[in-house]
């Protein structure tokens, strides 16, 4: 037993507990994800971190199940850690299973080809899925010179999680003016891209 072990379970002489650090952790994690819930059901204006992987697959499965028929991803490429959660996608695979619905994705790795970007676990779970009634388009945004290195996903109601070069990720479901941002540049960005799905 090390001392924070025996720290963490009682307070000398006092018999009172007191937490471990991992306690602490799980405690901060709960309160973020209660966070995230609270600003994603009630389309809250208010800026979450969001640098981790795991936060960055919850919140990216709040956008889908948010999106009314449109789900845009802008990437380098489909991060396994972050994509491949499976939570993720099945609420990507629900989102997918309304005829209307529509995802976007453009990616900027010079590296990858369109078999690369297809046999990732997220693309093809969702486009080997017999319920799908959406649409998927991929676009290959490699040669689209950027002023800022940026990664985002977002929704049609403006949602969304946005990863600066040189700052923190973040993730916000009321800036709408910040979000119609977002999804004009997505839209400039395919337009200078080519289509690969």
């Amino acid at each position: 037993m090390t001392i924070l072990e025996f720290f963490g379970r009682t307070t000398i002489g006092t018999g009172k507990r007191i937490k471990t650090e991992r306690e602490i952790q799980q405690k901060d994690e709960e309160e973020y994800y209660k966070i995230v819930d609270e600003c994603a059901d009630e389309r809250k204006n208010f800026e979450i971190p969001n640098d981790a992987d795991e936060h960055a697959s919850y919140v990216l499965k709040k956008i889908f199940g948010n999106a009314e028929d449109v789900v845009c991803i802008f990437t380098d490429k489909l991060n396994g850690v972050v994509f491949n959660d499976k939570d993720l996608i099945e609420e990507a695979v629900n989102f997918l299973g309304r005829t209307q619905a529509r995802l976007k994705i453009a990616y900027s790795d010079l590296d990858l080809t369109k078999g690369d970007v297809l046999s990732g676990d997220f693309l093809r779970n969702i486009l080997n899925d017999t319920s799908i009634k959406g649409e998927v388009e991929i676009w290959n945004a490699s040669k689209v010179q950027f002023s800022i290195k940026r990664h985002f996903c977002l929704n049609d109601g403006f949602e969304f999680r946005v990863e600066n070069e040189h700052e923190r990720a973040v993730a916000n479901f009321g800036d709408k003016k910040r979000g119609q941002k977002l999804f004009f540049s997505f839209f400039e960005i395919i337009e200078m891209s080519k289509r690969v799905l």
